[in-house]
């Protein structure tokens, strides 16, 4: 797992019975749910629509949303790489990226969404649900600025404080 100190690898993978993190502020809580997120639904073959994710203060549901949107352009480029190649691949996040930027800049939520629709069809994945609540929000921007560092990988979005990062779970 990308980037996760041993506990929270831990608690990532706990499985099975309930499991209560208390962590002090910027040790990875955040980050931790949107792996362990991640992992029910890639390892463990739980749908999406079956899991609740809650935090407890707004500033950890923005964190949760940017930290999802990055790991999303991470995928989305990744998948483009897959099915295109390293060169096409990018030159069509190149362009996707324009497009996005621009939609963005222009407050055009239309925009931003049909070229999204577009993206995710070529490479015949679904769409993102952090999307459709962002689009729906005034959210957009962030999630989408998040979504396009993803998209072309860049390193350290969303990233907690590491000096506490460390002491989750060992409380």
């Amino acid at each position: 797992m990308e980037a996760l100190n041993p506990s929270q690898e831990r608690a990532v993978k706990h499985f099975g019975k309930p499991l209560l993190i208390i962590a002090g502020a910027g040790s990875g809580k955040t980050k931790t749910l949107a792996h362990k997120v991640e992992f029910l639904i890639r390892e463990k073959g739980i749908a999406p629509e079956r899991l609740l994710a809650i935090t407890f203060t707004n500033k950890a549901g923005k964190e949760k949303e940017i930290n999802w949107a990055f790991m999303e352009g991470k995928k989305l480029a990744q998948s483009y790489k897959e099915n295109l190649g390293e060169d096409r691949a990018k030159k069509k996040i190149e362009s996707l990226s324009y497009r996005l930027l621009e939609a963005v800049r222009r407050r055009d939520i239309d925009h931003f969404s049909q070229n999204l629709i577009r993206a995710y069809l070529e490479v015949e994945k679904p769409i993102p649900p952090v999307f459709l609540s962002a689009i729906k929000e005034e959210g957009l921007e962030r999630i989408a600025y998040a979504f396009l560092i993803g998209l072309n990988g860049k390193e350290g979005i969303g990233e907690p404080n590491t000096e506490t990062e460390d002491s989750l779970g060992e409380e």
